[in-house]
């Protein structure tokens, strides 16, 4: 099956092919380019490029939201691996696409007020590689990955994606965190 895009920009908010009415100002999640919106009676509601289609697939899609859905957020719920009781974290700047050095992260968390970071990346099908790991480590920088793996690439819902981020936050996959990997300390560091 082939993917239609269900999810555009307009006015720097992503919404649904579904709810969207009948407006200029879309903007493909991928490349930012124009779109129109479809409304077929053989093919489901979707987005469509004006011109020049871009190379967006369902996994790319679904990455890209899962981005900008995690740096909207204001707060979330995270457990803590060494006690296993839950944290609700606030007060973060979120940046997308962030550049640390050699590395560019998918999500960079930035606590101004303790002056600390986490990276969040987004996994769908290609998870962190061990590489990307060690940099983390070289830095001493704590890492998490949310995979949005579960979910449907050609069928999702925000709200799906964001259940499913929420809940991947509840209990995540550290791939780097000082504490955590040298097995010392009551609570994990960031």
């Amino acid at each position: 099956m082939e993917f239609k895009n269900p999810y555009a920009y307009l006015k720097g908010q992503i919404v649904s092919a579904i709810e969207a009415e009948v407006s200029q100002g879309f903007h493909c999640v991928a490349c930012y380019g124009p779109m129109i919106v479809k409304r077929g009676s053989r093919r489901r509601i979707h987005f469509a490029h004006k011109a020049n289609a871009c190379n967006v697939n369902a996994e790319s899609a679904l990455h890209i939201i899962g981005k900008e859905i995690l740096s909207q957020l204001d707060e979330f719920t995270i457990k803590d691996p060494k006690t296993g009781r839950y944290r609700k974290i606030t007060g973060f700047l979120a940046t997308k696409e962030a550049k640390l050095g050699p590395l560019r992260v998918d999500i960079l968390l930035d606590f101004p007020r303790s002056q600390k970071k986490l990276v969040v990346e987004i996994a769908v099908t290609h998870h962190c590689d061990e590489t990307k790991m060690l940099e983390f480590r070289n830095m001493n920088l704590p890492a998490i990955e949310i995979s949005l793996s579960r979910l449907d690439k050609e069928m999702f819902s925000l709200a799906d994606v964001k259940g499913e981020i929420l809940s991947e936050l509840r209990n995540p996959n550290w791939l780097f965190n000082e504490k955590l990997n040298e097995g010392r300390g009551k609570r994990w560091k960031w």
